[in-house]
């Protein structure tokens, strides 16, 4: 960022503003800094922010099947909500056998960058009466199942 800095003739902070898409920065400037950032080669450094900000902008979604009926117009709506929002979206596959447990899929979710963790189960889990997810991580059920732990949504199908 100084070498953007000192190429643009700003201060790191006004780099900073840039990158993090903050409006107190007026449009020349702005401009100016991006083509700098853009001649460059300049990268944000996600790590960096993640450990600033204390979160990642991620979240992740665990399934057992993509295409399952339903799953792709659930993860249409997701990835959709998720962008408006301007987070991304990381996505794994629930396994076969005892990989196939909320336990399992939250502590592989848990070694990623993602903030929390949305499971869509058109299947029930055998641990999702008793999972409790860890401090820090929140984990959402796409479901019609209840949960005392854990947060639940169900799709709704009308008009499909």
């Amino acid at each position: 960022m100084q070498d953007i800095a000192r190429e643009a003739g700003v201060s790191s902070q006004t780099v900073s503003r840039v990158s993090n898409g903050s409006d107190s920065v007026r449009p020349a400037t702005r401009d100016m800094v991006l083509a700098v950032m853009d001649r460059l080669g300049y990268r944000p450094n996600f790590a960096a922010r993640a450990l600033k900000r204390g979160r990642f902008k991620a979240i992740g979604v665990a399934m057992f099947d993509i295409v399952a009926t339903g799953n792709l117009l659930t993860l249409e709506g997701i990835t959709k909500a998720a962008s408006d929002l301007d987070y991304a979206v990381t996505i794994t596959m629930m396994g076969k056998g005892q990989q196939r447990s909320l336990a399992a899929v939250v502590e592989r979710m848990k070694n990623l960058p993602v903030d929390g963790v949305i499971v869509i189960l058109e299947q029930m889990l055998p641990d999702v009466g008793t999972f409790v997810p860890p401090a820090g991580m929140e984990v959402l059920l796409v479901t019609s199942a209840q949960s005392t732990t854990m947060s639940t949504i169900d799709e709704d199908q009308y008009g499909c």
